[in-house]
Parts: structure tokens; C-alpha cells; sequence
């Protein structure tokens, strides 16, 4: 049977004042640019405001150089910033080492890029557009869910 690994995330670029927040790295004859993100939920509550989940997503999103014209790696090392709401796809990876300093197994989740948008700001009082199912206006109550 075949699988699919397919990862479409949407989260906020992270970094610090002093590194930039897109890392390029020489590793060989290629290159690799990385960042942080993390990614994190938004619902309403019952009266209606908009409340972040406290359960966040960091993970590492990766891209190779394909050669100099590699228009999103060029992307990513030109345009993404600290702070940046961005759209990435990829495809999901896990990286397992044991630390040498304390002798534990470690592990990581990746995203190793294969696209990437930087989406337009927006503050915290504007709610997310939600995409429009044709259905019209819909209230959705945890206790009338059918499953």
C-alpha cells in the first residue's frame, strides 16, 4: 500500500535579536537554510472571543539548495523574517539522536520545504478568514457534534 506524507502547516517564524531568524548552512557542496516556527490554534469560546489553544507545535522547517535558481530557498533566505506569518508545505520528518552530554534520546519533528508563502500580518482582534462552505452562517456547539 502506498503513503503519502504531506505536511501543510501555518505558524509564525521565530527567532531572537541576535541571529537572524533563517539560518544558512554549508553543508558540503550544498547549502541549507532552516528556521523556526510555531504553530498554534485560535478557536472562540462560548461568548464569542477569539482564545488561543496553550498547546503549540515548534518545529523546524528546512530547505536544500537545488541549484542557484532554487526560487524557494532564494525565498526563504531573502524574505523570511522573525515574525513573519508564513504558509509552508512539505514533507514531515523525524530526526533521532542521543545527546552526548546526558546519554538521552532526543528527538525532533522537521518539515523539509517544498513550498512557502509569507501571508499578510494581522492583529490579534481579527479573526482568521475561514473558508466558505456554501452552507451559510453554521453555529457549532461541542455537545451537538454527531460522533
Amino acid at each position: 500500500m502506498a503513503t503519502v506524507n504531506i505536511c501543510i502547516l501555518e505558524g509564525i517564524v521565530l527567532g531572537n535579536d541576535e541571529a537572524p531568524a533563517v539560518e544558512v548552512r554549508a553543508v558540503g557542496d550544498k547549502k541549507v537554510a532552516s528556521f523556526r516556527m510555531v504553530v498554534s490554534e485560535s478557536r472562540k469560546d462560548k461568548q464569542g472571543n477569539w482564545v488561543k489553544d496553550e498547546r503549540a507545535l515548534f518545529i523546524t522547517a528546512f530547505r536544500w539548495q537545488n541549484g542557484d535558481k532554487d526560487s524557494t530557498f532564494n525565498h526563504i533566505t531573502q524574505y523570511v523574517k522573525k515574525g513573519d506569518h508564513v504558509l509552508v508545505e512539505g514533507r514531515l520528518e523525524q530526526e533521532n539522536w542521543v545527546d552526548k552530554k546526558s546519554g538521552e534520546k532526543k528527538e525532533a519533528k522537521k518539515i523539509k520545504l517544498s513550498s512557502i508563502k509569507v501571508l499578510p500580518k494581522r492583529s490579534e482582534s481579527t479573526p482568521k478568514q475561514e473558508a466558505d462552505d456554501g452552507q451559510g452562517e453554521r453555529e457549532e456547539n461541542d455537545n451537538e457534534i454527531p460522533f
